[in-house]
């Protein structure tokens, strides 16, 4: 009787973890398509702005526009932008997602990882990476 009741609850849990995964995923791709559309239109303060705090902390705002701008230049707009994989974790400083999209731009296709902290249903940036050959070779 309590393996039944043990394997219920952890049957719950996982699906209750599942559906929180499920919105913090959306929640993490309608910031990566913001993202996105304010890497094309140029307002790279904006998403120095709209980011978290670690990632102010960790790069002034300039180094920050100074990487996306070039960044737009040399690989231009983005075309397509597919979620590959992600990783959610859970710590003593709160939850943070990890996600990796594979993006067409206009000139390259490029490897980027966003890391958003969460805050209820809001995903702030906090880390971004990418990868790509004609942020060298341009």
């Amino acid at each position: 009787m309590r393996r039944m009741a043990f394997v219920l609850t952890a049957m719950f849990c996982l699906f209750v973890a599942g559906c929180g995964a499920k919105r913090d995923l959306a929640s993490t791709d309608s910031a990566v398509a913001r993202f996105h559309a304010q890497l094309d239109a140029g307002n790279f303060d904006q998403i120095y702005l709209d980011s978290g705090d670690a990632m102010k902390k960790a790069t002034p705002q300039q180094k920050l526009v100074d990487l996306l701008s070039a960044i737009h230049r040399k690989l231009g707009n983005v075309k397509s932008a597919s979620r590959q994989r992600f990783f959610i974790n859970w710590g003593s400083s709160g939850k943070t997602i990890r996600v990796n999209y594979e993006t067409q731009f206009d000139d390259d296709q490029a490897a980027e990882e966003f890391v958003f902290a969460m805050s209820g249903d809001d995903a702030q940036l906090i880390g971004y990476h990418i990868n790509s050959n004609a942020l060298i070779t341009k």
